[in-house]
């Protein structure tokens, strides 16, 4: 009986952990429309991957590595030319665009 009850409860605490492991971007205020680069306080993801900056359009401006877990002051360097219309951060994981958030640049 003990064992059963082991196993079942092995198996239930297997099944609902990733229920709260959680992917999020962390708040960023505007960003001026000359930046070159885009900082995000906190990142959190459930595995590795990246935070990408697109143009409404889908084009990418640059990309920054994040690691499994909570990854403080991300920044995204924008090598081309500053963006001067509102951009949206893009965290990727396993592949998978996993949250987004618009970011407002001031003009």
């Amino acid at each position: 009986m003990k064992k059963t009850f082991a196993v079942a409860a092995l198996i239930a605490t297997t099944l609902t952990a990733p229920a709260f492991a959680t992917n999020s971007l962390g708040i960023t205020r505007d960003v001026d429309d000359n930046a070159s680069y885009i900082n995000l306080n906190l990142v959190r993801a459930t595995g590795a991957g990246y935070v990408a900056i697109v143009d409404m359009d889908g084009n990418e401006l640059g990309r920054s590595d994040v690691v499994a877990g909570a990854n403080s002051d991300v920044r995204i360097t924008l090598p081309g030319t500053a963006p001067v219309n509102d951009v949206m951060a893009q965290l990727w994981v396993d592949g998978m665009m996993v949250d987004t958030q618009t970011i407002d640049v001031d003009g």
